[in-house]
């Protein structure tokens, strides 16, 4: 592990490059600033919405912010080290930002499942990013109603079918630009039966399944207001190559 100015690196994912220092954690990504998102994200802004989520002034925000090119290319491509993807790393952070306590929680909820149940099936292909897409989806195509505060374990239920659904289809669109399967070469076909065996087991236990995690408890003291978005909107340190 190389050590930077206090920092410890990990192992890069994906764009980005983890570092470690005591209790903080960050990501490092370099990047080309992007600036046709409009143009790559219209037909995202125009496909309807029935439940309203995100809003018109939300949608507008989001096309308007600068896009990033990232050296980092498709799993299994015979030319994955000559491509280059384009992320949209403000606009998902205005997103996030829009997400209530009970869809936030949801969306927490989906990474301690994936970080103490599913990694161990597939040695981390099963990303937070991945999550968070699946959170995306299932608050775009549900009622605002059922996404409240009393209905956690409902919403995890609804989510975690939509992976297993997911996973089953060997894809999961990119919900940005839902042409881009995230779920191309992450699993083995071993893998990917253990997962989908893995979240038929969790569906059926309901609400124990909060027994399987231990930090569930601490969950529910985060203020979705304050300390979740401020941790995740300065946990990304941009390097833009000019």
């Amino acid at each position: 592990m190389d050590t930077v100015g206090g920092w410890n690196k990990g192992t890069r994912a994906g764009s980005a490059v983890p570092s470690t220092r005591g209790i903080y954690r960050r990501d490092d990504v370099f990047a080309f600033r992007c600036v046709v998102q409009r143009e790559v994200l219209a037909d995202w802004a125009k496909r309807r919405r029935p439940f309203g989520w995100p809003c018109a002034d939300v949608i507008n925000d989001v096309i308007n912010l600068d896009a990033q090119l990232v050296p980092v290319g498709c799993k299994g491509s015979i030319n994955r080290g000559m491509e280059w993807r384009i992320c949209f790393i403000y606009g998902e952070l205005k997103l996030t930002d829009t997400l209530n306590e009970c869809q936030y929680k949801l969306y927490i909820l989906l990474k301690m499942i994936n970080k103490e149940l599913l990694h161990p099936i597939c040695s981390g292909e099963m990303s937070s990013y991945i999550m968070k897409n699946v959170t995306f989806w299932v608050v775009e195509t549900h009622s605002q109603e059922i996404f409240r505060y009393e209905h956690p374990m409902h919403v995890l239920q609804i989510a975690l079918k939509f992976l297993q659904t997911a996973l089953v289809d060997n894809n999961l669109p990119y919900y940005m630009i839902p042409e881009r399967n995230l779920l191309v070469g992450r699993t083995t076909e071993k893998e990917r039966t253990g997962l989908i065996s893995k979240i038929e087991e969790l569906i059926n236990e309901g609400e124990r399944i909060i027994y399987r995690l231990p930090n569930y408890a601490r969950l529910w003291r985060l203020s979705l207001s304050t300390n979740l978005n401020k941790r995740e909107s300065v946990g990304t340190n941009w390097n833009f190559w000019s």
